[in-house]
């Protein structure tokens, strides 16, 4: 994986976690106006859980990517203490 190709890699890892939190919010949202209206007979079928499960394996995949592709990369040494040192 090339450099850039794991800058933009992690900028999806984030767009991931950022549907992932808007994902929890509706979830809660749900749960709440359920619990208000707990006499009522209507219901609505909720894939929310099955949209983050979804977002859950892409963002794996997409972390395990990253991590091969940082491991793949062949970052000499002498520049990672470097990095470390500033």
């Amino acid at each position: 994986m090339k450099e850039k190709d794991l800058l933009a890699a992690i900028v999806e890892l984030n767009n991931i976690l950022e549907d992932m939190k808007a994902l929890l919010e509706w979830h809660r949202l749900k749960q709440s106006e359920a619990k208000q209206q707990s006499g009522s007979n209507l219901r609505f079928y909720d894939v929310t859980i099955g949209d983050l499960n979804n977002k859950y394996s892409e963002f794996l995949l997409l972390a395990s990517r990253i991590h091969t592709g940082f491991d793949n990369q062949n970052i000499p040494q002498s520049k990672l203490r470097a990095k470390k040192n500033n």
